[in-house]
C-alpha cells in the first residue's frame, strides 16, 4: 500500500484485488487475484468491471502450479474477458505468481507468450521493476488502441480529415483470444471495422467500389495503423465503411476474385462446421460452395437456437420452477457434433451422410423453427439432388439452377408463413 501511495502515485493507475467479489461485465463468475486499472474509473456499486482492466494477475501459493495447464487456462479466461469487454484491445499483459515464482505473460490475437520464470525472493528488485513498469508504461505499451480517440462526447476516429463518432459498444465483435479480432462499431450510416485482416478486405472493397459492385460495404478509407512509427500488426483498422441499403456481403477479407487460382495452402480457411463438403475434400472453390455454406449456417441456427425454458439436460422445466435456462442446444448429443469434430475427410463424410439421412437432422430442429423443416428440405433438394442414389455435391455450369432454386424455395416458404396467421385464426 505504501509502495502504491508513493512510487505509483503519479501515473493515475492502481493495483487492486477483487477478493471474493465477482467482476461486472462477465458471462462467468470470475474474480481476479490482482489487476491494474485507472484510478479515475467510475465504479458502479463499488464493483470493478472488465472493461477497465489494464493488466491481469493470478496468485497461487504452490510453486508447482507455475507450469500447470490449469493455471494458463485460468489466466487465459481473464484475458478473454478483457478482450470481450474491450473489443478494440490490441493485447493484454499479465503475470502469474506461484509461490515465489513469477512469470510474465502477453495475450494477443495469435495466442499467449510468456517469459522465463524468476524467484521474487532471490530477485526482489526485478519484482519491483515489473510491478512499477506496468503502472508507468504508456497506454500503447499496455495494448490499448490508440487509433480510436476519446473526448467528452465519447469515441471517435479521424478518416480523411473527417471526425466520425462511434458508439461505445460494437454491433458485432469476437471474444475469443485466437481469432482475427474483428469488430464493427456503428455511427449512423457509417460502420468502423477493426481487425487483423483489414489490408486484404480494404483492398477488395476498394476494388469492388472501383468496379461498381453494389450491395456490399461501401469503401470509404482504410489505413495501416502505426504505433510510434511502426506498423501495428495486431490491430489493423478499417475505417468508416458506409453500408448500402438492406442486403450486404460480409467477411470480404476471405473473398476471392473470379477465376483466381487456388492458393495451394494445405489448410482450409473458414468456420469448420459451415464448410462445403467439397471444400473439406480439398477441391477448388466455386459459387456452389458459398451457397452450401449458407445452407449449413441455416441448419445450424435452426438446431442450436430457439430453445426456451429448457434445462441443461434438455427437459422442460417443471411448472413454477426456475430452470437452469439455456437457449442453445447442448452439442454432446447432436448430429452437428460431427460437423466440426475430426479430420477434414471425416467431417466431409459426416455431412454427406446427414444429407442422405436428412430427416434425422430435421428432427433436431428447435421448437421455434420446426415450421422451417419444409424449407430446409427444399434447400437440401436444390443443393444435393440425388444422382444415381448418391447426393450431388458438384457445381452446375448454369448458376441459375441453384440460385433460382434457393430463391424460389425461400419465396415459397415466405408466402406460406405469411398465410399461417390467417389459417390459425
Amino acid at each position: 500500500m505504501k509502495f502504491q501511495n508513493t512510487v505509483l502515485s503519479g501515473p493515475g493507475r492502481r493495483y487492486y484485488t477483487s477478493a471474493n467479489q465477482v467482476f461486472r461485465g462477465s458471462e462467468a463468475d470470475r474474480k481476479l487475484d490482482i489487476f491494474l486499472t485507472s484510478v479515475d474509473v467510475t465504479l458502479s456499486n463499488s464493483e470493478h468491471d472488465w472493461s477497465s482492466v489494464l493488466v491481469i494477475g493470478e496468485h497461487k501459493q504452490n510453486p508447482g502450479e507455475d507450469r500447470l495447464t490449469k493455471t494458463l487456462i485460468q489466466l487465459a479466461g481473464y484475458a478473454r474477458e478483457v478482450f470481450g469487454s474491450q473489443p478494440d484491445r490490441r493485447f493484454v499483459p499479465g503475470f502469474t505468481i506461484c509461490g515465489s515464482l513469477m512469470r510474465l505473460w502477453v495475450f494477443d490475437r495469435s495466442g499467449a507468450y510468456n517469459s522465463e520464470k524468476f524467484d521474487i525472493h532471490e530477485e526482489p528488485a526485478r519484482l519491483v521493476k515489473t510491478i512499477a513498469g506496468y503502472a508507468l508504461i504508456t497506454d500503447a505499451e499496455l495494448g490499448l488502441n490508440m487509433f480510436i480517440k476519446r473526448d467528452g462526447n465519447g469515441k471517435y476516429i479521424l478518416a480523411r480529415n473527417v471526425k466520425i463518432s462511434l458508439e461505445d459498444k460494437p454491433i458485432a465483435s469476437t471474444t475469443a483470444i485466437v481469432c482475427r479480432g474483428k469488430h464493427a462499431i456503428e455511427e449512423g450510416e457509417a460502420i468502423q471495422r477493426t481487425g487483423s485482416t483489414w489490408q486484404r478486405e480494404g483492398r477488395l472493397l476498394k476494388l469492388a467500389k472501383d468496379r461498381g459492385i453494389t450491395c456490399i460495404a461501401h469503401w470509404f478509407n482504410h489505413k495501416q495503423v502505426t504505433i510510434d512509427g511502426d506498423p501495428d500488426t495486431i490491430s489493423h483498422l478499417r475505417q468508416a465503411m458506409e453500408f448500402g441499403p438492406q442486403r450486404k456481403l460480409i467477411d470480404i477479407d476471405l473473398a476471392k476474385e473470379v477465376d483466381s487460382v487456388p492458393s495451394g495452402a494445405s489448410h482450409r480457411t473458414g468456420t469448420m462446421q459451415f464448410m462445403a463438403i467439397e471444400v473439406l475434400q480439398g477441391k477448388g472453390h466455386t459459387y456452389r460452395h458459398d451457397i452450401e455454406s449458407f445452407f449449413h449456417v441455416f441448419i445450424w441456427m435452426c438446431i442450436r437456437y430457439g430453445h426456451k425454458d429448457v434445462d441443461l439436460e434438455g427437459t422442460a422445466a417443471p411448472s413454477g420452477s426456475k430452470p437452469n435456462k439455456t437457449r442453445v442446444r447442448p452439442m454432446k448429443t447432436s448430429r452437428l457434433r460431427g460437423w466440426y469434430s475430426g479430420t477434414y475427410p471425416e467431417i466431409a463424410r459426416n455431412k454427406l451422410g446427414d444429407m442422405v439421412g436428412f430427416e434425422d437432422v430435421a428432427a433436431e430442429f428447435a421448437p421455434k423453427f420446426t415450421v422451417l423443416k419444409g424449407l430446409a428440405e427444399e434447400l437440401r433438394n436444390v443443393l444435393f439432388r440425388s444422382r444415381d442414389l448418391a447426393p450431388f455435391t458438384g457445381t452446375y455450369k448454369d448458376r441459375n439452377i441453384m440460385y433460382e432454386g434457393m430463391i424460389n424455395a425461400f419465396n415459397k416458404a415466405i408466402s406460406h408463413l405469411g398465410k399461417e396467421p390467417q389459417l390459425n385464426a
